[in-house]
């Protein structure tokens, strides 16, 4: 289990770096490991799957981040209360992703409001630039999540270990916007 954390830990920071490919081969024996010692609904298997919905954001992969974000927010429901700091994170990365089609049609068409000759959205650096603003608008929404749920959280709810984890996570959050 030491390992599985350890490849955890080291996809989310290949994922802050770009390093997608590594990233989910890491995750994904991650879970292997720790499925095999724990089984299915542990929360370090929602937090490797969490990881890869991380990573499968990044990508422009919305579909697998949604089906892993779900994945990870069945298993965190089945193991903590419905108020805890996890399972409302992952709730707020599912509601994000599932807007995420809506925000882009919607920057679409103010694009194509604001110069609808020259918006350039049909083109390849068009749909680009739209993808970015999506993503940064899911960026904002998943802050404002964490935010809200810490917040929310009882004082001493987390576990010191989880609240590490939790750290480790935003900051590599950051460091992956700030590229």
């Amino acid at each position: 289990p030491d390992v599985a954390a350890t490849l955890n830990n080291m996809g989310a920071m290949y994922q802050s770096q770009g390093r997608y490919a590594e990233a989910l081969e890491a995750c994904e024996e991650s879970l292997r490991i720790t499925r095999a010692a724990r089984g299915d609904n542990h929360q370090n298997v929602a937090m490797a799957y969490g990881n890869m919905g991380n990573t499968f954001a990044n990508q422009g992969r919305s579909a697998d981040a949604l089906e892993a974000y779900r994945k990870a927010h069945r298993i965190f429901r089945a193991v903590f209360d419905e108020d805890h700091p996890l399972v409302a994170k992952t709730r707020g990365k599912i509601e994000a992703m599932e807007e995420l089609p809506k925000l882009a049609s919607e920057e679409q068409q103010q694009s194509a409001a604001a110069a609808p000759s020259t918006s350039g959205s049909g083109t390849a650096a068009g749909r680009s630039e739209e993808r970015q603003r999506a993503v940064e608008a899911l960026s904002i929404r998943e802050l404002k999540a964490e935010l809200n749920a810490l917040q929310a959280m009882p004082r001493g709810a987390l576990e010191r270990g989880d609240l590490e984890e939790e750290l480790r996570a935003a900051r590599a959050r950051g460091g992956a916007q700030q590229q």
